[in-house]
């Protein structure tokens, strides 16, 4: 398989949860870097797993980075 499609995880469960958030009513935040805003849909107990809408103005740039949680 090419890079974008791989097989799936063998510890990817069988069943998999849904969870609907509407964004509307979610405030943009700061994230600390200029132009970058953020809205958490989800984080976990944990904060090992998160899924967040990143909005970048226009010309907004981000040095080379690692993700140390799931996303």
């Amino acid at each position: 398989m090419n890079e974008i499609f791989q097989s799936a995880r063998p510890d990817r469960p069988d069943k998999e949860n849904f969870l609907v958030t509407h964004t509307h009513s979610i405030d943009w935040q700061d994230s600390g870097i200029e132009g970058f805003e953020h809205k958490v849909l989800y984080r976990d107990d944990t904060g090992a797993i998160e899924t967040m809408l990143i909005k970048m103005a226009p010309g907004a740039l981000s040095d080379n980075h690692a993700h140390d949680r799931r996303e």
